[in-house]
């Protein structure tokens, strides 16, 4: 096999501090790669890339498993209305599909799935309900002035993933696995990625412990799992300034603790000075 093509990174180059364009030629030939950057400065901006360049988000090299991902489509029926931009808050609104990648500790990482989106059936006592045995990240795709699609920093995302999964003693993953995966998710559901400004497609990628023991140990099964939502302002008092209170009575992160990355402990113990 013998191919070089030219991709160009969407972001909008309005955002760049340098406001740079970089094209990525790649060669493959038996097997190998090769990836040759090349950083063009455009003054004055464009808004529409080359016209005789494919659009691609950001370089990655996609590997047997995340290429092998099974897709079931929504049925008809099964679409959900998309609400005004307006009318969009943070974290209420939930696309049409949602990934879901099944772990064991004795075969490893299942085959990923993407399904319509639907409600977990758990067991009791699975270790997530009683010892919060899970991790959580946050991460935003936008809409651009010409249509495409971007993640932000979604490296940067995965590293610190993987981190808190070190320290909550759940399985780590290949990040660049799970970013295609996330991609492929996007694309699916790219519709709902709103076209304002003033709002984005927020990506909630998840692991929970649901093994059926109650026994304090280190899991022996896990699911991770990523749903899209898409969000306008956090607070809802929208792009305004907030006041925000300072109480040292109350913390939630400590030497030694994990307060650097996203597990319930780092929300939870706020949540009681939220209304002060």
């Amino acid at each position: 096999m013998n191919y070089n093509n030219w991709f160009h990174i969407t972001c909008n180059p309005e955002w760049i501090l340098n406001k740079v364009y970089v094209y990525i030629s790649i060669a493959a030939t038996d097997g190998s790669l090769q990836v040759s950057p090349s950083i063009y400065p455009l003054s004055p901006l464009p808004r529409d890339p080359p016209k005789n360049l494919e659009p691609f988000t950001e370089f990655i090299f996609i590997s047997s498993q995340a290429s092998d991902v099974e897709i079931e489509f929504c049925r008809t029926d099964q679409l959900k209305p998309k609400p005004a931009v307006k009318d969009l808050v943070f974290g209420v609104t939930f696309t049409d599909h949602m990934l879901e990648v099944e772990w064991t500790e004795a075969d490893g990482w299942g085959k990923p799935k993407i399904s319509p989106f639907h409600y977990f059936s758990i067991h009791p006592g699975a270790k997530v309900l009683h010892y919060a045995t899970e991790l959580f990240e946050g991460m935003k795709a936008y809409r651009t002035c010409n249509g495409q699609i971007c993640m932000f920093r979604p490296d940067m995302n995965m590293k610190r993933m993987i981190r808190t999964a070190k320290r909550a003693s759940l399985p780590t993953f290949d990040q660049d696995e799970l970013i295609v995966l996330m991609k492929k998710l996007i694309s699916i559901d790219q519709e709902w990625v709103p076209h304002a400004e003033s709002s984005s497609l927020y990506i909630r990628p998840a692991i929970i412990a649901h093994e059926e023991v109650l026994k304090v140990e280190q899991p022996r099964k896990a699911l991770l799992f990523v749903i899209l939502s898409p969000t306008g302002p956090y607070f809802t008092s929208g792009y305004n300034p907030v006041s925000l209170l300072a109480d040292p009575k109350y913390v939630r992160a400590w030497p030694g603790g994990c307060g650097q990355r996203l597990e319930p402990f780092t929300r939870q113990p706020s949540l009681c000075r939220s209304e002060a």
